[in-house]
C-alpha cells in the first residue's frame, strides 16, 4: 500500500480539534505534519477525521433481521442497514453476537447460515468492518459445519482500509 497524506482535515488529537496533515504509511498513521515524499495526497478540507469506535459485542442486527416478531427482513437488506447505521455512527468495526442455537427461528443454525452467506456476499459493499462473535450453544451440534466454516473466513482490515481511502 503506497503512502498517503491526508491534508486540511480538522483532526481529533487526544482532547482537541486541530489542522494538521495526517500521514499513513503501511495502513498505519505514520505522523502528523510529514513530508509528503510521493505519498498520494487526499483533500479532506471540510471534514473531520477522528478515532473510529471498535463495538465488541452487538446484538443490535437482529432488530434488522426481525423488526417485529416473526417478521423476517430479507438478511442482505438488514446486514446493509445494520451497515449504514454503525458507520454513521463512528463504528469502524463491529462485533455481530450472532447466537447459534437449536430452537428455531432468529437465532437458528439455518438463520446464522444467512448471516454468514450475506457477510460473505456483502463484504465488498460494506463501509464498516463486520465480523462475527460466534455465541455457540454447545449442545446445538447441528452448528458445528457452520462454526468451522465461520471460523475459517478470513477478514483482512488491511485490504478493508484500502477500499475505504479509495
Amino acid at each position: 500500500m503506497d503512502p498517503i497524506v491526508i491534508e486540511g482535515a480538522e483532526v481529533v488529537i487526544d482532547d482537541r480539534l486541530a489542522r494538521v496533515s495526517v500521514r499513513l504509511e503501511e495502513g498505519r498513521i505514520a505522523g502528523f505534519e510529514m513530508p509528503r515524499d510521493g505519498a498520494r495526497v487526499v483533500d479532506a478540507r471540510g471534514l473531520l477525521l477522528a478515532p473510529a469506535l471498535v463495538d465488541i459485542h452487538g446484538d443490535a442486527f437482529e432488530r434488522q433481521l426481525m423488526p417485529r416478531p416473526g417478521v423476517f427482513f430479507p438478511v442482505e437488506a438488514a446486514m446493509l442497514e445494520t451497515d449504514r447505521q454503525l458507520a454513521a455512527n463512528g463504528i469502524a468495526t463491529a462485533y455481530h453476537a450472532l447466537t447459534l442455537s437449536w430452537e428455531p427461528g432468529l437465532r437458528s443454525v439455518e438463520r446464522g447460515e444467512r448471516v454468514v452467506d450475506a457477510l460473505g456476499a456483502l463484504a465488498h459493499r460494506l463501509t464498516v468492518e463486520n465480523r462475527l462473535q460466534l455465541r455457540w450453544e454447545t449442545f446445538c451440534f447441528e452448528a458445528r459445519p457452520l462454526l468451522e466454516r465461520a471460523l475459517a473466513e478470513p477478514l483482512t482490515p488491511r485490504s478493508h482500509l484500502c477500499r475505504i481511502i479509495r
